[in-house]
C-alpha cells in the first residue's frame, strides 16, 4: 500500500507491506511469525503496578537522565562514548540534596538500561508494601536479633498479650513499655539469642508509638479494677462547554443586595425585625441580602435561595444546606455529579463547607449517588452566567451592590447606592422573579438562542436524563460536616446535646471518633459510620439525643441493653489480653535484687572515755562494791597526806 507523507521509488511513491495481509510463504521469507503480533501492549490486570512511585523516585530518574546526557549524545561503540564516560565518572555531579561521583560501571548500567528500555527504566522500583506494618516491635530487634520469622513472630505476640495484660493492671504506658521490653529481652535470651546483655537490652527497647497501640485496653483496665472510673467516664448513661447530560456539573455563587433599616423593622417576621432593632441601635442605614445561587452546566439553568442577614450575620454551612437541598430535590433538579464554585471574594465563606460536602459525597457501598470531588474548572463560564444575571435582571434592582461588598456604588460621587425601598417580602418576591426572568430569556452564545430553561428541556429530551432526586436521608448522609468527640459513659456530647445508639457499645472508651452532623439540620440526628462485621461495606448509623423521665421504666430498660453491650465488648478485649500476666514476677525481673556487692570496709577503733564504766565488759555487784571502796580508801589516804603537810612538830622548848 502507498505511505502518504513519503517519496521515492517508482513514480515517486513509497510502498509499504501490510504484515497482516502476507501469505504464509511470503512470512517465512521474510521471518516472520504465522501469527500477526499485536501493536498494542497488554491490557490485562497481571502488569498492575506492585506500588505507586513517588516524587523522589521521578527526581532520582532526571538526576540519572541529566548526568549521563553527554554519553547519550554520542554514537554508540565510537571512542566518543568511551570518552564521555571517563569524563562523566572522572567527576562528582548534583544527586539529589548532595554531590556524588560515580563510577564508570554504574554509569554504563544507566546508559544500557535507558537505550534498551526508555527513560523509565531509570526510575526507582517502588515498595510494594507501603501501607503495611511491618515492624511489630521494634525495628533494630528484628533486623539483629538472630532469630527465624516464626520464632519473632511467637515472641511479638507473647509480648503484645503482656501489654494489653499491664495496662489492664494498671500499669502507665512508660512502665508498660519498660517491662515489656525487660520480657522481650528474657524471651529473647530464651529463644537461643547469642547477643551480649548489654546489645540484648538495647535492641529490645520499645517505644511511645509501640505502648499506645494498645490504648483500647484502658476501658478495660477501668471495667475490672475501678467501677467508680468505668461508671464516671465510659458506662452509657441515659440522655466547561455545557456539558451534555444535565446536572452533571452545578456552579455555585453568593450576591447581595440591601434593604433599609425601617422596612426590616416593618417585617411580620420577629427574627427580622429584632435584627433591624439592633442595626439601628448601631446607627446603620441598611441591611444586606445574600442570594445563594446554583447553576445547571449543561443549560446554565438557575436555582437561587436569598438569605436575610442581620448585622454581623454571614452565610452559614446550614444556610448553603437548606438551598443546596432545595436543588437536589427538585423533579428538574437532583443531585449533580460535580459541584464547582467561585474559591474567592464572596464565596469563600461556603467554600469549605462545598468541599466538605463533595469529599463526603466519594463513600462507597453506601448505595448512594456519588459525586466528583470539588473543582475549581470553569470559573469563567460561571462568572459570565452571573454577570448575565446581574446586567440583564438583578441590576435592575434598587440597592443591588453586585457580588463584592468591598466595591458597592454609588449614585453620584460621595454618595452610597440607596437601599431596597420595598421591603423584605418584596425583595425576596423580586429575586425570583429575576432569576425566573433569566432562566425563560434566550441567550446567544452556547445557548444558540434558547433560553435555560428550553436548553434544559433540549439535553434532557436528547439524552433521556432524569433527575436523581434524593431523599432527605441521603442528602444528610452525604451532605454532613465531621466531628470527632471521645465516647463517655456510653454517648457523645456536641454543642452540649447529648447522643446515644447501640453502636457505640462497641466503642466505649474510644477517642476522638469520627461522627457526621447533617448540615442541614445540625440539630437532627447524628450519623456514625462503620465497618460491618462482614467486611463487605460501611453501615449507617444513626444517634439520637435521648431524654428519660424520672419515673420512665424506658430508661431504665435502655440502660439495661446498652451496658449489656458494653460488658459483651468489655469480654472481647479481655480475650485479647493476657489476664494471668505476673506483675510482680515482671517487676522483680526488671531489678537488681542481690545482697550489695562492695569493697571490704577499713577497721575504725573506738577511742573515747568510758565514764559508765561499759566498755571493757559487765562486772559483779562485788566487784563493783570492792572498787567503790578502794576509791573511797584512797581518797582517804590522799586527804590524810595532804592534812600531814600542814601540821607542825612540838619543840623542845615549848611543851
Amino acid at each position: 500500500m502507498p505511505l502518504d507523507g513519503h517519496r521515492g521509488g517508482a513514480g515517486g511513491k513509497a510502498w509499504g507491506l501490510v504484515i497482516e495481509a502476507a501469505s504464509p510463504e511470503l512470512r517465512a521469507l521474510l521471518k516472520l511469525p504465522e501469527t500477526p503480533c499485536s501493536t498494542l501492549p497488554s491490557t490485562g490486570h497481571e502488569g498492575l503496578l506492585k506500588g505507586r512511585p513517588d516524587d523522589w523516585h521521578f527526581t532520582v530518574s532526571r538526576d540519572k537522565q541529566r548526568i549521563i546526557g553527554p554519553i547519550l549524545a554520542t554514537k554508540r561503540g565510537s571512542t566518543e562514548r568511551a570518552a564521555a564516560f571517563r569524563a562523566v565518572a572522572a567527576k562528582p555531579h548534583k544527586f539529589g540534596d548532595g554531590w556524588t561521583q560515580f563510577s564508570e560501571r554504574t554509569l554504563r548500567d544507566w546508559v544500557k538500561a535507558h537505550e534498551e528500555r526508555g527513560p523509565a527504566a531509570l526510575v526507582p522500583a517502588a515498595r510494594s508494601d507501603r501501607g503495611v506494618t511491618r515492624v511489630r516491635l521494634a525495628r533494630e530487634w528484628h533486623r539483629n536479633c538472630g532469630l527465624p520469622e516464626d520464632v519473632q513472630g511467637e515472641i511479638a505476640e507473647r509480648v503484645e498479650r503482656i501489654a494489653r495484660g499491664l495496662i489492664v493492671k494498671r500499669r502507665s504506658d512508660r512502665e508498660v513499655r519498660r517491662l515489656c521490653s525487660i520480657e522481650l529481652a528474657r524471651l529473647t535470651e530464651e529463644a537461643g539469642a547469642n547477643l551480649p546483655k548489654a546489645r540484648t537490652q538495647r535492641l529490645c527497647r520499645l517505644s511511645l508509638h509501640w505502648s499506645r497501640r494498645f490504648a483500647e485496653m484502658k476501658p478495660v483496665r477501668d471495667f475490672l479494677g475501678d467501677h467508680k472510673r468505668y461508671s464516671d467516664e465510659h458506662e452509657f448513661r441515659v440522655q466547561r462547554s455545557l456539558t451534555r447530560v444535565p446536572m452533571d456539573v452545578l456552579f455555585g455563587d453568593v450576591h447581595h443586595v440591601d434593604i433599609s433599616i425601617a422596612d426590616a423593622m416593618r417585617s411580620q417576621f420577629s427574627d427580622l425585625r429584632q435584627a433591624g432593632k439592633h442595626a439601628e441601635e448601631q446607627e446603620l442605614v441598611s441591611m444586606r441580602v445574600s442570594i445563594i445561587g446554583w447553576m445547571d452546566g449543561s443549560s446554565h439553568y438557575l436555582w437561587a435561595t436569598p438569605v436575610i442577614l442581620g448585622p454581623g450575620q454571614g452565610i452559614t454551612q446550614q444556610d448553603v444546606a437548606q438551598s443546596l437541598f432545595n436543588v437536589v430535590t427538585c423533579p428538574h433538579g437532583g443531585i449533580p455529579r460535580e459541584i464547582v464554585i467561585d474559591n474567592g471574594g464572596e464565596f469563600g465563606a461556603i467554600g469549605e463547607a462545598i468541599a466538605r460536602f463533595a469529599a463526603l459525597s466519594e463513600f462507597s457501598g453506601l448505595g448512594v449517588v456519588k459525586s466528583r470531588p470539588y473543582s475549581p474548572e470553569g470559573k469563567g463560564r460561571l462568572e459570565g452566567a452571573f454577570g448575565i444575571l446581574e446586567h440583564r435582571f438583578l441590576s435592575a434592582l434598587p440597592g443591588y451592590i453586585a457580588g463584592d461588598r468591598m466595591k458597592s456604588p454609588t449614585k453620584s460621587k460621595g454618595k452610597p447606592v440607596d437601599p431596597y425601598p420595598h421591603g423584605a417580602e418584596r425583595l425576596v418576591e423580586d429575586i425570583l422573579l429575576a432569576v425566573a426572568q433569566y432562566n425563560g430569556t434566550a441567550q446567544d452564545g452556547q445557548l444558540a438562542g434558547l433560553s435555560p430553561k428550553e436548553m434544559l428541556e433540549a439535553k434532557a429530551t436528547a439524552t433521556g436524563w432524569s433527575a436523581r432526586v434524593a431523599d432527605a436521608d441521603t442528602f444528610d448522609l452525604i451532605f454532613s460536616r465531621e466531628i470527632r468527640r471521645d465516647v463517655r459513659k456510653g454517648g457523645v456530647t456536641i454543642d452540649n446535646v447529648g447522643y446515644s445508639g447501640a453502636v457505640l457499645a462497641f466503642l466505649t472508651g474510644e477517642k476522638q471518633v469520627p461522627f457526621l452532623v447533617p448540615s442541614r439540620d445540625p440539630n437532627g440526628p447524628i450519623l456514625h459510620l462503620k465497618a460491618d462485621e462482614a467486611g463487605r461495606g460501611l453501615v449507617v448509623h444513626r444517634l439520637y439525643p435521648e431524654t428519660f423521665g424520672l419515673n420512665d421504666r424506658e430508661g431504665a430498660r435502655r440502660k439495661g441493653e446498652v451496658v449489656k453491650l458494653q460488658n459483651t465488648e468489655m469480654k472481647r478485649r479481655m480475650a485479647t489480653a493476657d489476664l494471668t500476666v505476673d506483675v510482680q514476677a515482671l517487676l522483680s525481673a526488671g531489678a537488681n535484687l542481690g545482697p550489695v556487692s562492695v569493697n571490704p570496709p577499713e577497721q575504725w577503733t573506738l577511742s573515747t572515755l568510758d565514764k559508765a564504766g561499759v566498755i571493757g565488759g559487765a562486772i559483779t555487784e562485788e566487784d563493783a562494791a570492792a572498787a567503790e571502796d578502794a576509791r573511797d580508801r584512797a581518797n582517804i589516804n590522799e586527804l590524810l597526806a595532804f592534812a600531814g603537810q600542814m601540821s607542825r612538830g612540838a619543840s623542845g622548848g615549848n611543851r
